[in-house]
């Protein structure tokens, strides 16, 4: 009998060796759990009601813990607080009791303080033990009651991000509650990995993020909600492409440099918006150089000339465009400012603008604004455009785009009998017929006679009859608000008339120099000084016309004041472009006309910001006084 049952196990344990898989065998088959029972529960997952707990004045905190499979967990002594990353006893905390609530699966436990440390932060995991099943919850954080949470440090290491060039600390802006950075990578590679400091949960978008392990999407700023304590705190992270600014690339067909005002050189342009404007392909462009002085300093201004009409960093369509360097302005927002502050005014038209980075032939070359260039257009200055066979009736008489300009240096120009200096932009020199030259010079001749004569008050033949008087008092407002005294040069002054109607100021142009600062015109302080300018001087003889420069102030007067907000963010979007522009070029080379120049840029702008609050607020003390 024994001699049987032994045959019989040897022969069991020879069959199991004749079907154990060869070695490599690829049929080898998973061990498979037993199936369970139904309606036998198990234990599958807890959690946690909240993410952040503070002790209150017992030094005790309350977490309610919920069991998946309600019936999985029947017993206090399952649960056990443990460290957030391991299954070591936390350090600053214990728990105290375990109890069911009312609702099953629902457990209330007590987390106490040790007694070690007045303030601290921990985090912890409460785990569950039930039988041979183990779960945790996710990680959460217990403060000392009123602890201030806060995020401390954020930063971009190359050790996490191969992509960068170099390490990134990020900037802390307390009066935003925003850190700053900025990076050399292109837009859609801004995924990456932030470490920071914090004594709370941080969280984007709901979501835990682990320092030096969570990716996040940076190509715009980021919130961090950080937990804990007595409560949450936000933050924005906000990593800036290059500067921030739009990225304009320039390559000349040659690879050679632009050299001249004239001659226009061949070349492709693409521009990168950065999710701020849509990006402009490449397209064939035409570049050459521009401006008087401007065009002698070091960082040279450009005119740009498109095959046909494009639209650029979301500007309506045009074929012509300009960028402006700014080499003077260490703020670089005098122009930007002008525009806004002609914007506010009744003026038909005010170029439109946008900041850029330029590259050259793979060269950065700084901060650039482009602008539209001043041209008759439905979408620039609106008048109608002349033909060359307009030369009799009332065709001749518009429509013109007139420039004043000391420098005289225009094909089609003459200075008036009291020495004015215009010239006609438009219609261009090469539609520009004899007859219409000499129909707007004597047009010009006569008016500025009327002015100065006796009867330029008279209702039925008075220069208000030739003259649109709310444009030319705007336009004064602008130019003493900016403290521009060009306007008595005259510079870069513009006026235009369309067929059958009166002149018209504007639109504004070049607002760069001296301008948002008394270093030129010291003695404009606490007065007007361009009463006098121009034909203002007999304007401000008519009492109409100073009756309506005082309405159209007491109008534009409170927008003046709001764009104080706007030039802050203007220097909120600038400062990463102030950096990386003013280490190429050091606007000391062009004179120091502006005063400002040997100053760090955020006082420039501080001083700025101070000339441009006290300037309004004289000009309204006087005109009010009117």
């Amino acid at each position: 009998m024994k001699r049987s049952v032994k045959y019989w196990l040897l022969s069991l344990a020879s069959l199991a060796l004749a079907c154990s898989p060869e070695p490599g065998d690829d049929n080898i088959e998973e061990p498979i759990d037993p199936p369970v029972e139904e309606g036998v529960v198990e234990l599958k997952s807890v959690t946690v009601e909240q993410s952040g707990y503070s002790l209150d004045f017992s030094d005790e905190a309350t977490v309610y813990v919920v069991v998946e499979d309600a019936e999985a967990v029947t017993d206090e002594e399952s649960f056990s607080l443990v460290a957030a990353d391991s299954d070591d006893l936390p350090r600053m905390l214990s728990l105290r009791k375990v109890e069911p609530t009312e609702r099953q699966g629902r457990w209330r436990c007590f987390v106490a303080d040790k007694g070690l440390s007045e303030e601290f932060v921990e985090r912890v995991r409460i785990k569950v033990v039930e039988g041979d099943k183990v779960a945790y919850t996710e990680p959460f954080t217990i403060a000392t009651r009123g602890m201030d949470v806060s995020l401390k440090r954020v930063m971009f290491l190359r050790e996490d991000n191969p992509s960068l060039d170099s390490d990134v600390v990020m900037a802390y802006d307390s009066s935003l509650h925003r850190f700053e950075g900025a990076t050399n990578l292109p837009l859609e590679s801004m995924a990456l990995v932030a470490r920071f400091e914090s004594n709370g949960v941080v969280t984007v978008d709901g979501v835990e993020q682990i320092s030096g392990q969570s990716v996040v999407d940076f190509s715009e700023p980021r919130e961090y909600v950080v937990s804990g304590g007595a409560g949450s705190k936000s933050y924005t992270i906000h990593l800036v492409n290059f500067t921030g600014l739009p990225i304009m690339s320039i390559y000349t067909d040659d690879r050679g440099a632009v050299t001249s005002k004239e001659d226009w050189k061949s070349a492709k342009i693409t521009i990168d918006g950065l999710g701020r404007f849509d990006d402009l392909e490449e397209t064939v462009v035409n570049i050459r150089g521009r401006g008087n002085t401007t065009w002698g300093w070091p960082k040279k201004p450009y005119a740009l000339k498109f095959e046909s009409k494009t639209s650029v960093l979301g500007m309506p369509k045009h074929k012509r465009w300009v960028l402006l360097a700014n080499a003077m302005d260490k703020t670089m927002l005098r122009n930007r400012m002008a525009f806004r502050i002609s914007e506010q005014t009744s003026l038909a038209w005010t170029p439109r603008n946008e900041y850029a980075e330029l590259f050259l032939n793979g060269r950065h070359l700084g901060t650039y604004l482009v602008a539209e260039q001043i041209k008759v257009d439905k979408n620039r200055v609106n008048i109608t455009e002349m033909s060359p066979s307009d030369n009799e009736g009332e065709a001749i008489t518009g429509g013109y785009l007139f420039e004043l300009d000391f420098h005289f240096d225009n094909e089609k120009q003459w200075r008036t009998p009291r020495n004015m200096p215009f010239a006609i932009k438009s219609p261009d020199e090469e539609d520009l017929t004899d007859a219409q030259f000499a129909w707007a010079q004597q047009y010009i001749k006569e008016l500025e006679a009327l002015i100065h004569s006796k009867e330029f008050l008279d209702p039925a033949t008075g220069y208000m009859n030739f003259v649109d008087r709310q444009s030319f008092a705007d336009y004064w407002i602008i130019y003493e608000v900016c403290l521009n005294h060009e306007i008595g040069n005259p510079g870069s002054v513009y006026m235009h008339k369309d067929r059958g109607g009166s002149l018209v100021a504007g639109p504004i142009w070049d607002f760069d120099w001296g301008t948002f600062s008394y270093n030129v015109s010291s003695w404009a302080q606490d007065k007007l000084y361009l009463q006098g300018t121009l034909w203002y001087g007999r304007m401000f003889g008519d009492p109409e016309f100073k009756a309506l420069a005082k309405e159209r102030w007491m109008d534009i007067y409170p927008r003046l004041r709001q764009l104080v907000d706007f030039l802050d963010q203007e220097a909120d979007y600038l400062k990463w472009a102030s950096v990386k522009n003013f280490a190429l070029w050091n606007p000391q080379d062009t004179g120091g006309v502006n005063g400002d120049e040997l100053l760090p840029w955020s006082e420039a702008v501080a001083r700025m910001r101070s000339i441009y609050i006290d300037r309004i607020e004289d000009i309204n003390s006087i005109i009010s006084s009117w």
